[in-house]
């Protein structure tokens, strides 16, 4: 909170209507996100979860397309590759130590 104080002098302006209504709704659905993220985690690993946060990668470039125009550079989609394939390759690795697990566990 004391870092933000940098802004104070030249920059900062109160958000009034529409701009105040946004970031009230952004922290509502942000807040909402965090609960329900966290609600997941009774229900299911975080290997298998992991891959569903990865979605946030594709709304943000489609609303970023839709509302803003932009386009990701080369090096962002090359970091979204890398971390989605690391996600896929967490999923499939505990597929296999499941069933390999099971398998062991079957022959006892």
């Amino acid at each position: 909170a004391l870092t933000s104080l940098v802004t104070l002098p030249g920059g900062w302006k109160v958000p009034h209507g529409n701009q105040l209504a946004l970031l009230v709704g952004c922290g509502l659905l942000g807040g909402i996100t965090q609960i329900l993220m966290t609600l997941s985690l009774r229900y299911a690993e975080a290997s298998l979860l992991a891959p569903f946060d990865y979605t946030t990668l594709i709304w943000s470039v489609a609303v970023g397309y839709l509302l803003l125009g932009n386009l990701p550079t080369s090096t962002t989609v090359m970091g979204a590759i890398l971390v989605v394939a690391g996600g896929l390759y967490s999923v499939l690795y505990e597929r296999y130590r499941f069933r390999k697990a099971r398998v062991v566990n079957a022959s006892r």
